[in-house]
Order: C-alpha cells, then sequence, then structure tokens
C-alpha cells in the first residue's frame, strides 16, 4: 500500500513547483542544517527531489513554506503509511510564513519521502509535493586500537563507530594491494579487520558500502572510503611465507589423506622436506604438515598438505617449522566441515519448535544450526526451484522459508551440502488435525442428517429402528486444508422414563480416513481406516425399537485426545421418544355429581359417592418430556351413587357414559378430576348430562 500510494504521488512530480505564482520557496531544517528548495532541489530520474542529510533513522524535520500573498496551508493527509509522523501541524508564525514539523519513522529503509501540502488562496487552491530524499551524512570516526604496531601478516581489530544501521555487510575477505580487510558486526559493535601485507608507516582505505548514499558534487554516492589511521607496520621476525587458499575443510574422513596446495615460494623453502604448522611459535598445537613436492613455474611450489585440527585466521598467525625451529610465518583457516546440530520449525518466524516434522502443503520457516554452515551451499532435496528460499546464512546459523507441495512424495527432505546429503533431513508427516464434525452424518429414523447440525433434544414421535452413524469421506480433507484421519470415540447411554440409566455402550475408536478427492489420499494408510455404516443396535442389548415411551438415548461422539497435539471437537445428540397420545383405563369416584335430564329444568341432587371405570385418552405437550395435557376424553361406564347406603331412597342406576376430564390439580398418587360429559341410565332407559368432582387413587 505504502508503494502504491508513493507511485501515485510521485507522478505529480515532474511539474511540482513549475506555476506557483503564491510560493516563494520551501525552507527544510534537519537539525542546524536547512535546505532551500529552488537552491538544493536535485533531478533524480526525470524528476526534483530534495536531498538532505541525517544522522539517524528518526530524525525531526522542520519545514517552512513562505507564500508571497494571504493564504492557509495544511497537510493533505496525516501521514503516509511507513514515511512520517505529524509532530506538529502547519501554523502561521507570521504574515506568510507557515511552519510544521514531522518526525521521520525510519530514514535508513525510506527512500523517496512524500509530503502532500495544500494550499488554500483567496481564488483558488494549489498542491505541492514535496518529495525529501534522505542522504548519508558521514559520522563514522574510528574508535580505538588494539594495537598501535603490527607486523605483516599479522590482523589488526580496529573499531567503527557506525550512528545508525546503514552499512552492507560481506562475510568475505577484500584484497587491496598490500592489504585485505573485512567489515563485521560482533557482540553489537562494528569491526574491522585489517592484515598489511607490506612494511611501512601506512594508513589503509576500506570502502564501506551504504544503503543510503551521500552526495558529492551533484551526484549520489553509494560507497564511501574510510580511511584507517597511520599504522607502523614491521616486518616480521620471521618470514611470511603466502597459501593461495586461504580455507582448508577438516573432517574425519580427510585426516591423513593429503590435500594438493600451492604455496609461495621462498629461497630457504626446502623440497622433498616435511613442515610441521602450529598455531604457537613455542610448544603449539599442531594444526597441519606440509611435504614440498616440486618447483612450479609460477613462482609457486606444490605440495601435500594434511590437516589435523581447526583453526581461524583471527585466532592469530600460523608458524611453519622445520622440527621445533620456526622458520616461516602463514596464515590459513581450517574449518569443521559443514554440519547441521539441531532444526527448528516456526509456522511465523516468532514461536520455533524443535524438531524436523512439516507437513504438506504447509509454509515454514526452518532455523538451521551448526558449525561452518555459512561455507556450505546448501540445497534441499525433493523440492524444486521456487519452493524454498534461503533467508540468511551465517556461520553458526542458516534460515531457510520452505513451502511443501501438497503432492510431495518422499517423507524425508535431506539437506544438500553442495548435492551431497549432510544426514540432517525434514521429515514430511501427514496431517493429523481434528475437524469439526461436518463430516459425520446419523440417521435415527428420519434420513441422513449431517452431526454438526443437529441441536439436541431432538424428539421422535415413532419408535427408532436404529442409530446408523457414516462419514463422508470426501468433506475431511480440502485442497487448502488438510486434516488427516480422523480418531472418534462414540459412547451411548440409554435412560428410562424414570430416568435410570439401562444401559451404556462404548464403542473401540473409530478410525476415519480423508477420500479419494483428497490430494494426499494415496499417502495415508488405510488399514484401520473404517469405510462401513456404524449400526448401533449391533452392539446394543437393549435395541432401540424396543425402547418404551419417554425413553432418552445420549450419544456422545469426540476425538480421541490421544492421537492429537491439539484440542479436538465434542457433539453430544439427545434423542427422546416422544408420545403425543396415551390410552388407558381409569377407575375414579366421584362425589356431588349433578345430572340433569334433557328437555326438561329438573336437577338432579347432589349424588353420593360413585364408581366410574373409564377407557380414557391422554394427550402430551408436544416437544416436553412426559408433560401431559390437563384434559382427558374418554367412555366408559359410571356407577351412579354405587356406595350411598343410606335408608332413604337413593337413586341407583348403572350408565354408560362420555366423559371430559379437567385435572387442575394433579398429584402422583391422588389427583382430584372434574368431569363434565353426558350418559344414558341403563335402568331408566334415559340420557342425562353430569357435572361434577371426583377422586383418583393411583397404585
Amino acid at each position: 500500500m505504502r508503494e502504491f500510494i508513493s507511485i501515485v504521488l510521485i507522478a505529480c512530480v515532474n511539474s511540482f513547483f513549475a506555476q506557483h505564482g503564491g510560493l516563494r520557496d520551501i525552507v527544510v531544517y534537519v537539525d542546524t542544517n536547512s535546505y532551500m528548495y529552488f537552491k538544493d532541489k536535485v533531478k533524480v530520474d526525470g524528476r526534483y527531489v530534495l536531498p538532505v542529510e541525517f544522522r539517524q533513522k528518526e530524525e525531526i524535520v522542520r519545514v517552512e513554506i513562505n507564500l508571497t500573498k494571504k493564504g492557509e496551508v495544511s497537510l493533505i493527509y496525516d501521514s503516509i503509511p511507513f514515511s512520517y509522523h505529524v509532530v506538529m501541524p502547519f501554523y502561521e508564525i507570521s504574515d506568510g510564513l507557515w511552519v510544521c514539523k514531522l518526525k521521520m519513522r525510519d530514514l535508513v529503509k525510506d527512500n523517496f519521502i512524500v509530503i502532500p501540502i495544500l494550499i488554500k488562496f483567496s481564488t483558488h487552491e494549489e498542491i505541492t509535493f514535496l518529495e525529501l530524499f534522505p542522504v548519508f551524512k558521514n559520522h563514522f570516526s574510528w574508535r580505538s586500537l588494539s594495537n598501535e604496531e603490527v607486523f605483516v601478516g599479522e590482523e589488526i581489530m580496529l573499531e567503527l563507530e557506525v550512528p545508525f544501521e546503514g552499512l552492507v555487510l560481506s562475510s568475505n575477505w577484500i584484497d587491496k594491494d598490500g592489504y585485505s580487510y573485512k567489515v563485521s558486526i560482533q557482540q553489537g559493535k562494528t569491526w574491522v579487520q585489517v592484515i598489511p601485507w607490506q612494511a611501512g608507516n601506512r594508513s589503509f582505505d576500506i570502502h564501506l558500502n551504504l544503503y543510503k548514499p551521500f552526495l558529492e558534487n551533484g551526484k549520489f554516492r553509494y560507497e564511501f572510503v574510510l580511511p584507517t589511521p597511520q599504522l607502523q607496520v614491521r616486518n616480521s621476525r620471521l618470514a611470511y611465507l603466502s597459501f593461495e587458499q586461504k580455507e582448508f575443510m577438516l573432517d574425519v574422513e580427510n585426516i591423513g589423506n593429503p590435500i594438493e596446495i600451492l604455496v609461495e615460494n621462498h629461497r630457504q623453502l626446502k623440497l622433498q622436506k616435511t613442515y610441521r604448522i602450529e598455531n604457537k611459535e613455542d610448544k603449539g598445537l599442531l594444526i597441519a604438515e606440509i611435504y614440498t613436492r616440486k618447483t612450479l613455474a609460477n613462482n609457486k611450489v606444490l605440495c601435500e598438505m594434511y590437516l589435523y585440527n581447526h583453526h581461524r585466521q583471527q585466532d592469530g598467525s600460523l608458524y611453519i617449522k622445520d622440527g621445533d625451529l620456526p622458520i616461516f610465518l602463514t596464515n590459513f583457516s581450517v574449518l569443521p566441515k559443514p554440519t547441521i546440530q539441531s532444526i527448528q520449525i516456526s509456522s511465523d518466524g516468532k514461536q520455533w519448535k524443535t524438531g524436523n516434522q512439516v507437513y504438506p502443503g504447509e509454509e515454514v520457516i526452518v532455523l538451521l544450526t551448526g558449525r561452518s554452515l555459512d561455507k556450505a551451499q546448501i540445497g534441499i532435496e525433493g523440492l524444486r526451484a521456487g519452493e524454498f528460499t534461503l533467508l540468511s546464512q551465517k556461520e553458526d546459523v542458516v534460515k531457510f522459508m520452505v513451502k511443501i507441495p501438497v503432492d510431495i512424495l518422499p517423507s524425508r527432505l535431506y539437506f544438500l551440502f553442495s548435492g551431497k546429503p549432510s544426514g540432517s533431513y525434514i521429515q514430511v508427516v501427514e496431517r493429523q488435525k481434528p475437524r469439526s464434525f461436518d463430516f459425520l452424518e446419523i440417521d435415527y429414523g428420519e434420513g441422513f442428517k449431517q452431526l454438526s447440525t443437529l441441536v439436541s433434544p431432538l424428539f421422535c414421535n415413532k419408535n427408532i429402528p436404529n442409530i446408523v452413524i457414516r462419514a463422508n469421506p470426501d468433506k475431511i480433507d480440502e485442497p487448502t486444508n488438510l486434516n488427516g484421519k480422523q480418531y472418534i470415540d462414540i459412547e451411548l447411554k440409554i435412560i428410562d422414563r424414570r430416568g435410570q440409566t439401562v444401559e451404556i455402550l462404548k464403542l473401540p475408536t473409530q478410525c476415519f480416513c480423508p477420500g479419494s478427492s483428497s490430494p494426499r489420499y494415496e499417502h495415508y494408510a488405510c488399514q484401520e481406516c473404517n469405510v462401513q455404516e456404524i449400526s448401533l443396535n449391533q452392539f446394543l442389548q437393549n435395541k432401540t425399537y424396543q425402547l418404551d415411551s419417554w425413553s432418552r438415548i445420549l450419544i456422545n461422539i469426540r476425538h480421541d485426545a490421544s492421537y492429537y497435539s491439539e484440542k479436538g471437537y465434542e457433539k453430544q445428540v439427545e434423542l427422546i421418544l416422544q408420545q403425543l397420545v396415551h390410552f388407558d383405563i381409569d377407575v375414579s369416584f366421584p362425589a356431588g355429581l349433578l345430572t340433569i335430564e334433557p328437555g326438561t329444568e329438573k336437577i338432579g341432587n347432589l349424588s353420593g359417592i360413585s364408581m366410574a371405570m373409564i377407557a380414557q385418552f391422554t394427550f402430551y405437550r408436544k416437544n416436553k418430556v412426559a408433560k401431559a395435557l390437563p384434559l382427558k376424553v374418554g367412555m366408559g361406564f359410571l356407577a351412579l351413587n354405587a356406595f350411598n347406603f343410606s335408608s332413604n331412597d337413593v337413586n341407583r342406576d348403572m350408565s354408560l357414559v362420555g366423559v371430559f376430564s379437567l385435572y387442575p390439580i394433579r398429584r402422583e398418587k391422588l389427583t382430584f378430576p372434574l368431569y363434565f360429559g353426558g350418559g344414558y341410565f341403563l335402568s331408566q332407559t334415559r340420557f342425562f348430562w353430569l357435572l361434577g368432582p371426583g377422586i383418583q387413587v393411583r397404585f
């Protein structure tokens, strides 16, 4: 986004300041330096920019707009992303002079900083694009010397004071006429290592490559030449013998095996003779031996070298000895063979996991630690160009960005040193990640339904013939989302209408594998995969079709945690065998019934205790567990005044009745219904209506 905005703004810069009659000049202040646009501007790539020198990457910049007539000045935007912060917006300090302050975000990284400015006059508006080009201001200096006197072939360390991270560093030594040098950062300090090859009172030019240029005679220079302080270089007490090769690799395989090398000829160097090379003048560690074979036409001597120990040039000079007598001085490095000691992997570059396992289709950062890694040409076997990128390579650390192809075939991707396997590798393992249960389906008598869409409890108005669970393998893996094998635990519990558990079933762990649509289908070991439907009645003692009304079936489905490193999914499905209507025989003892004969206005006396036996229907609330409506409908027999044994004239009779029963108060054993209905007296052969309370006892 930043680059896009800059390009759009810079497109207008070719003509900026061309026709601004109301603008006298723009002055930019950085520290104590001032820059006038019309005077100091420089043309770069066909557009004008204002070079400004800086000492630090977060400089405070003061911008002054000088107008020739009355107007208002403001920034069009608060800031362009990643360019600057507005410390103080434009305000007028005197007639026609407007000032603002900006704090740069990072002058080391930002090349062109465009400041859009709006100038409003009474008659028109003008938009001005002020483009700043940060340039380096020389603040390099030598801090201290490790030794004011140095010998030919010996290294001296000079500390360089650098005000910001503006140097482009190289790990290679740079050879110049009469000296070699290298610039490096060690423990947060910048050092220049210099090895002189000629004696005398000398100063050595160090060429520093810069991220930001400096301005010289109207031109931008990206290389700054900094001379060292004067050094007194003395001739060595020993003759310096130069080796054509400066670095050697030592490993177990080449100990005792000769290496052909070329050495500078010297009058004291004898042929057909073996010389010892040690790291000290007296009683040093044996680093190598050389055997001089023959003199060549280019004033070189062909030798055979035998390596025994490691040495670095910065650790000091080496002594070539005839027996125990030092004859020559030299220096070279004997480095350990490039070796990978540990592998770390990260998906974001912040959290690192020790190990070498990656997944197909994954993009990771691989961090290798070891020895002499900067000397190896590292590759990865089995990956094509573009599938891995070298981010950084140092002596002990190498960092890669690796994109593992989804269709990768080998399980081990070996790191290569110069095309040869190093013995260390990345292990490609199949992804095993819990997936939501959208790939599982369940059928409980109403067809298969996706498990993840079910919301419990589920009421069933009929018997459940069976419960079947199956997987849709093609949903487990997607082209950009691999999940691998799914290990599922299934547990079932049956509870009767009284709330008592009658059976618990736990199935063995089920394994479901991705289907043929998965890009990794051919790489999964499918011997344990379940491809059949799971019929729960096959394992239940109490079959689902034998369960009584209001029984509950609880099915718990979860990922087996022992197979995953992250939390899996869990789903509970509750099935309830619902009954909407219930038929039973009800015996009750109504008392105080009122009877009314049709066609008359006569209301009978309150009856005594009667006896009723009614075949009736009970209705239940939908989607409520065993919650009956307070109304029942039935037909049966009524023995009116059946338990009235007084001597008075009692109207006893047997009748056929049809009644509605209302239960305003319900108890488990004892209830008090209200009856309303009609009937037919069998003895008196007449119809009647009845109304009254009753008592119902349950045993």
